[in-house]
């Protein structure tokens, strides 16, 4: 025995009990608990007895004559192991608290007897574990669905279509939310190499269910045999993955480096799919397209009722190769029926026989959202719902196609109706991932569009224009140089394409017909982001072109952070200037930047690339014109002033403060160009304003009202000049629904270090 451990509390009750092993071999079991949980902790000898029954039965006989779990002061779910001893926390069912003591006292024969490094080669420590405790768990719950949750959700996964899921189903899905992004490490990195989700992930599952697909190639009996082989041979002795590879390579008696090489050393995918089949004198001959990295074995099954008739394994291969499957009474065939690979993307896995769209799933329509389920089309609807002043109530559905895991190809459709404006309006994004593995993790093609109306008050102008927006974009995300790294990089380009309805100002009747007014703005943003927990920050460096103008700015983000509740020091440095703006004097719409980006009308209208959600896009007065975005020189004051088509610089800053209330004091200062007289004459000057005040911060970035306290004189003056006498027609607010598009978010999520 290489570790101690040593556990003690007054209150615990003592349960203990005994095992006899395959070998003959009693084994003392003892349960150390408290009150609480004592219901489920009744149970713990059972589980221990039928732990160490299964891993000396698969593994080899457990060397010692006790074995004991003890109930501590850990999280929910987790645990930690100590030869012959384990602590484990919080359990929310009983299988639950059977699966962790299981996976904890597994560990006495990997971290315990045979003394793996599980800090250099983490997966043979976790890894192996994992791939037992998966295998008892699924012995012994054979009809349980989705190993993490309770018995009591399963009327909920059967509703949503996820009752097929086991516990290697569960972590699959975990291995392909990160592999679909690109983000996966070999599985023998070291530990202090690893990303926090990757030493999870690849670990725990992808090794778990790399281990089953050997399993299940080789053969449940001769896997078993060379395992315990290995655990005989190398007990006590500290092997190395290179003598795991011998010993199996030895007995199998072939190639196994698409396991060894392909499945541990490198993140390579293993993707195969069923191109074409036909009947040929009484058997199949099946294509199979390998779009994957990996040449590993897979197995074909004859899909009979959703059960599997006949199942056949074939060695792996490039490319496309036709193989030949026997004749059977079944209407389908399917690669990795029963999910004991670390296939990529199962949605090209099946091919029905005798049907016209071979290839195609069955619709399911599911409302709101899902886990991906391969054998459905999965259409995903929900409610579509928006509103500005215009349009009013926008009332439609949305349709979409993923959820979790990310896939390659996404979209998101929104169509709706105006009830004030009786047109139709809505928003949509489509977009498809590319995963080339070199200087780039992801490249992004996406395209986005939107249709709503706005106003323009203009003679007998009708009361409503509508404005549609395409905004194709191309976005570079950069391979990490250390994954452990909280640094990220990417680079996007975007043309916003605008097309406006407006009235045709040159037409003097009073009824004058509408035209369109079409714009582009053409943009690449270089970004640099740190979203580490002490001191995070964030770089934009942005150009933009468009008709008659050519315009450069940055945003720095820095957070200064004082504890580890996240409280902290926000500041942000602004700067831009227009390099070329040939249309300042041509009467074309407003293209500036702004100390206070706002709704504003139609010649002042602030947000010129149309990416911004304003409840009042063109209001001249009011309510709406109070709603604000923290873009440009991001002051909280409302006013026009620092509104310039030459440069602009701002620094705003604010505070958490030490209560817990949603209270943060908020400064900023502008500079920027401004025009003045001396001796009769016009001349350029520098005008600085400022500004200082607290916001209420209900959801940060989203939703937050700005109370300003004091600001400088041309401020006020602009009050005055547009009638805000009154203190709360100058508070304004924040309301930026579209951070909150769900689908987009997870996609984003940034990979933890």
């Amino acid at each position: 025995i290489h570790d101690f451990a040593w556990f003690a509390d007054k209150r615990y009750h003592v349960l203990k009990d005994s095992v006899e092993l395959p070998s003959g071999k009693t084994v003392t079991t003892w349960s150390y608990f408290r009150n609480r949980g004592a219901d489920r902790w009744k149970k713990s000898p059972e589980y221990l007895k039928d732990a160490v029954y299964n891993y000396s039965k698969w593994v080899g006989t457990y060397p010692y004559d006790n074995v004991s779990a003890v109930q501590g002061a850990l999280g929910a779910g987790s645990g930690m192991e100590y030869p012959t001893i384990t602590v484990i926390g919080e359990a929310g069912s009983d299988r639950s608290l059977d699966r962790v003591i299981t996976h904890e006292a597994g560990h006495n024969w990997f971290y315990g007897i045979l003394g793996f490094n599980e800090r250099r080669w983490p997966w043979m420590d976790e890894g192996m574990n994992s791939y037992y405790e998966n295998r008892y768990m699924d012995k012994k719950y054979p009809n349980r669905s989705f190993a993490p949750l309770p018995n009591q959700f399963d009327p909920l996964l059967s509703a949503v279509g996820l009752d097929y899921l086991d516990g290697f189903d569960t972590n699959h899905l975990l291995y392909q939310f990160v592999a679909r992004r690109n983000a996966d490490q070999p599985t023998n990195t070291h530990s202090a190499d690893f990303s926090r989700i990757n030493y999870f992930v690849m670990n725990y599952m992808k090794t778990a269910i790399a281990l089953r697909h050997l399993e299940r190639y080789l053969g449940q009996d001769l896997f078993d045999e060379v395992m315990q082989q290995f655990y005989d041979q190398w007990r006590f002795q500290h092997p190395q993955p290179d003598d795991f590879e011998r010993l199996f390579t030895k007995n199998a008696g072939q190639n196994l480096s698409w396991f060894f090489t392909d499945l541990l050393k490198t993140n390579k995918k293993l993707d195969y799919a069923i191109a074409d089949v036909e009947k040929r004198a009484g058997r199949y001959s099946v294509k199979v397209r390998n779009k994957g990295d990996i040449n590993a074995p897979y197995p074909i099954s004859g899909i009979k009722n959703d059960s599997a008739v006949v199942t056949k394994w074939y060695d792996g291969h490039k490319n496309v190769e036709a193989v030949v499957f026997p004749d059977g009474d079944f209407d389908r065939l399917r690669i990795d029926h029963n999910h004991v690979t670390l296939e990529y993307n199962r949605s090209d896995n099946t091919y029905k026989l005798n049907a016209i769209a071979n290839k195609w799933e069955p619709l399911r329509l599911q409302p709101l959202a899902s886990l991906e389920n391969p054998y459905r089309s999965q259409l995903f609807i929900m409610p579509g719902l928006a509103w500005n002043n215009y349009d009013k109530s926008n009332i439609g559905l949305a349709f979409s196609n993923a959820f979790l895991p990310p896939q390659r190809f996404q979209y998101f459709l929104s169509p709706m109706f105006g009830t004030a404006s009786k047109t139709l309006t809505g928003y949509g994004r489509v977009s498809y991932k590319f995963l080339p593995n070199n200087l780039f993790r992801q490249i992004k093609l996406g395209f986005y569009g939107e249709r709503y109306s706005y106003h323009i008050q203009w003679r007998n102008g009708p009361d409503f224009y509508d404005y549609s927006k395409l905004e194709p974009s191309l976005t570079f995300f950069f391979e990490k140089d250390n994954a452990r790294s909280n640094v990220q990089k990417k680079l996007t380009f975007r043309s916003h394409l605008i097309r406006q309805e407006v009235p045709d100002f040159n037409d003097e009747q009073d009824d004058a017909d509408n035209i369109n007014q079409d714009s582009y703005i053409n943009e690449a943003t270089f970004s640099l982001t740190n979203n580490g927990p002490i001191n995070p920050f964030s770089l934009d460096f942005s150009v933009e072109q468009g008709k008659g103008f050519l315009r450069s700015s940055f945003a720095y983000n820095y957070k200064l952070t004082y504890n580890e509740d996240d409280d902290g020091l926000n500041i942000r440095l602004f700067g831009g200037a227009f390099v070329d703006h040939s249309t300042r004097s041509s009467g074309y719409r407003n293209i500036s930047m702004q100390l206070n980006p706002s709704a504003g009308f139609y010649v002042l209208q602030n947000d010129y690339k149309f990416e911004e959600t304003y409840l009042g896009r063109s209001a001249r007065d009011g309510f709406f014109t109070q709603q604000i975005s923290k873009k440009e020189g991001a002051f909280r004051s409302i006013t026009s002033v620092g509104q310039t088509n030459d440069w602009l610089f701002a620094l705003n800053v604010n505070s958490s403060i030490p209560w817990p209330v949603p209270i943060r004091p908020f400064g900023s200062v502008g500079v920027f160009p401004t025009t003045g007289f001396e001796d009769g004459e016009e001349v350029e000057k520098v005008d600085v304003a400022y500004e200082l005040g607290g916001s209420i911060v209900l959801i940060e970035n989203v939703i937050e009202v700005n109370f300003p306290f004091l600001t400088s004189q041309q401020i006020q003056d602009n009050h005055e000049a547009r009638g805000r006498d009154k203190y709360y027609e100058k508070i304004s607010f924040l309301l930026n629904l579209r951070v909150l598009e769900l689908v987009d978010r997870i996609d984003g999520l940034p990979i933890a270090p």
